[in-house]
């Protein structure tokens, strides 16, 4: 109720103090012209428009930057839009099947296949972070007038069970050519009786000076997830929905937790080498011509795991000690150092492709952490002799792109010819096309070649609980999809193909093993958006199949989102808009994979199935001016959950993932907040 009545008085401040944005109707401007001569994505973001979505217009037009490998950026005015407000998990706003432990904050497991098999962190650890993270994969900047800030706080469950969800966003132009802010994530969760607590942190300071010859984009990033470690409750059978037993069930470890840190430093600088040919007074009209740039990147990046624990001594839930007690205490480390150059040519004629090349320098430091007076042995070998290694590897790049009338191709060769990675390639084309004069229908085309060595600690790990000394071989993937697509409404129908030989998994002993055979796998995906009347439609469904059992992951999933939207206008001129819908998400019945907190991986178990079982969610949001709060009652149907004995119990069916059943009905209520000069 506290809660409740602060956010009333924001919203009764906000009523009074903050003027009317703009109409619905004075939307932003389509910010197509991108002044920044690291070459803009413009035509590329045309032809790849993002689901039809109604979003709420701001005062001044904001611009939010984004970089891709080859340093060419897209811009696109920043999303304010409500329709996603209600969702706290950050795995189900790009997704909508997940493997994760309960609550929010802890490790991620996306069901897509396609996405899981071409997760590719170095770092093995980050890839159950990636809906967390923030690093220098996802290099966001603005641009902005004046200053804008958006706060967001999400509140789920009662004191002794919660979870919390806070984000920061504040960026400001302190000239006409420079722009500071940040951007920060917390995410909280906390159970008193089923042991679990997770607080997330995830901070980006970001810089952008964009001269008429110069420009340089830099970002801090800092990520730091601590996780206490229950490793599930005992009993599968015991929870019971249609009773409320829940909490304080049983859980196989309680001293134990483990720490995610990614902290680096990137930095991007531009020379234009117009700068060069440029004379004051020239009358050869080189102004109007574009001769290219020099592009340097520096990146400094470390990830840490680190993992510790005091069991019981009758526990079983570990099954080695390797330096002989019943405490763990350790760590593995990945320290990189990248420098890279690119040499971007000039664009002398339509009729020719950009050319961009680059090469690339990176140092490579891990390190697994043992404390000092432990000596592990398995089979009597002493294996802790040389934890610490360091790697170079050097590479090149090739990036061939052009926009022709109606159509934009890009292809990208990556070759790495020294060092660690030597042999490891990709190969990468895109196509993309409009099939009509009005650009509302759209074809795009992508097919991928990769050979590439499996991330640090596959092939050697030590720890209290786990050793291994593998020599696994190159995974060679092979990659090829097709999606149609049309803009009003928002159709979208997709196929993948993907074949992989050498896939590096982790099997049934939560030891990382390879499927040297080639499996193959098949997905197709529909996605619409629609507004019919007041009603918004959104449905996903995704089919998906593969050849093997080394991969466990729902055949079908199907989202749909349906609510309807009104804007009620007052007699003394304010308006308050809502929206009232529900939440639907289903996937068939699959073995979820379980989870090793010692290792900080998802592996194979085929004990238990879940699956089968409709999530249905109710939500309202309501936004007043600049003001926007969610009321959600979550998993409105646990009462109702599939009860395979007849006895009241939920049975399998509504587990996130091995051990780790799905919360009970709760309910939850957030705030978003955009303040502007």
């Amino acid at each position: 109720m506290r809660k409740l009545l602060i956010i009333t008085n924001l919203l009764l401040i906000s009523f009074v103090a903050i003027p009317n944005p703009p109409s619905e109707k004075d939307s932003i401007p389509n910010l197509t012209t991108n002044k920044d001569s690291i070459t803009n994505l413009t035509a590329k973001k045309e032809l790849m428009p993002n689901r039809q979505t109604k979003k709420d217009s701001i005062p001044y037009p904001i611009r939010k930057i984004t970089l891709d490998n080859s340093y060419r950026t897209d811009t696109m005015p920043i999303d304010t839009s409500i329709i996603k407000l209600h969702i706290i998990n950050p795995a189900y706003k790009n997704e909508h099947s997940s493997i994760f432990l309960t609550r929010l904050g802890y490790p991620v497991m996306y069901n897509n296949i396609c996405t899981r098999v071409l997760n590719n962190d170095l770092f093995f650890p980050g890839n159950l972070f990636a809906p967390y993270i923030q690093d220098a994969k996802d290099n966001f900047f603005y641009d902005t007038r004046a200053q804008f800030s958006s706060l967001t706080y999400k509140n789920e469950g009662a004191q002794s069970n919660n979870e919390e969800y806070l984000q920061v966003l504040h960026t400001q132009n302190i000239s006409k050519k420079t722009n500071i802010g940040l951007f920060y994530n917390l995410y909280s969760a906390y159970s008193k009786y089923n042991i679990q607590q997770a607080t997330d942190h995830a901070l980006d300071i970001f810089f952008r000076y964009s001269g008429n010859n110069y420009l340089t984009y830099n970002l801090f990033y800092l990520n730091s997830y601590t996780t206490q470690e229950n490793g599930g409750i005992t009993f599968d059978s015991a929870v019971n929905y249609k009773t409320g037993i829940y909490d304080g069930m049983e859980v196989s470890l309680k001293q134990a937790s483990s720490n995610f840190k990614r902290i680096g430093f990137n930095s991007i600088h531009e020379l234009r080498l117009n700068s060069i040919f440029e004379r004051e007074n020239d009358t050869s009209n080189l102004t109007n011509k574009d001769f290219g740039s020099i592009i340097y990147n520096f990146n400094l990046e470390s990830s840490k795991r680190t993992y510790t624990d005091a069991l019981d001594p009758t526990s079983k839930f570990y099954h080695n000690f390797y330096n002989g007690t019943d405490t763990a205490n350790d760590s593995i480390v990945l320290n990189k150092i990248t420098n890279k150059i690119l040499l971007n040519s000039p664009n002398l004629s339509k009729y020719l492709p950009n050319l961009r090349f680059s090469l690339t320098d990176e140092l490579y430091y891990t390190r697994i952490g043992i404390p000092k007076d432990s000596m592990l042995y398995k089979n009597n070998w002493l294996v802790n002799e040389n934890p610490k290694n360091s790697y170079q590897s050097v590479s090149f790049t090739l990036d061939l792109s052009q926009k022709f009338r109606q159509i934009w191709w890009n292809f990208v060769w990556d070759s790495y010819f020294l060092g660690q990675f030597l042999g490891d390639q990709s190969l990468r084309l895109t196509a993309n096309t409009f099939l009509n004069k009005t650009k509302t229908i759209e074809c795009i085309l992508k097919a991928s070649q990769e050979l590439k060595t499996p991330g640090f600690f596959y092939n050697n790990y030590f720890s209290n609980h786990f050793i291994w000394m593998n020599d696994f071989g190159k995974e060679n993937i092979q990659t090829f999809s097709a999606t149609a697509l049309t803009k009003k409404p928002y159709f979208s129908l997709s196929a993948k193909y993907i074949s992989i030989k050498n896939y590096t998994y982790f099997g049934y002993d939560s030891l990382p093993a390879q499927f040297n055979s080639t499996m193959f796998i098949y997905a197709f995906r529909f996605d619409n958006s629609i507004d019919l009347w007041k009603f918004y439609i959104e449905n996903s469904i995704i089919y998906q199949t593969n050849h093997s059992d080394y991969i466990h992951v729902p055949k079908l999933i199907f989202y749909n989102s349906t609510s309807f939207n009104h804007t009620i206008h007052f007699f003394t001129g304010g308006k308050l808009y809502f929206r009232l819908g529900f939440d639907v998400y289903y996937q068939t019945e699959y073995w979820p994979d379980a989870y090793n907190p010692a290792v900080g991986a998802f592996y194979l178990q085929n004990k238990e199935k879940s699956g089968n079982y409709p999530q249905v969610d109710f939500h309202l949001t309501v936004k007043i001016k600049t003001v926007s709060f969610f009321f959600k009652f979550a998993h409105a149907n646990a009462n109702l959950s599939y009860a395979p004995n007849n006895a009241g119990y939920s049975g399998y069916s509504s587990f996130t993932a091995f051990h780790y059943p799905m919360l009970h009905n709760v309910f939850s209520l957030g705030i978003n907040w955009l303040f502007y000069n």
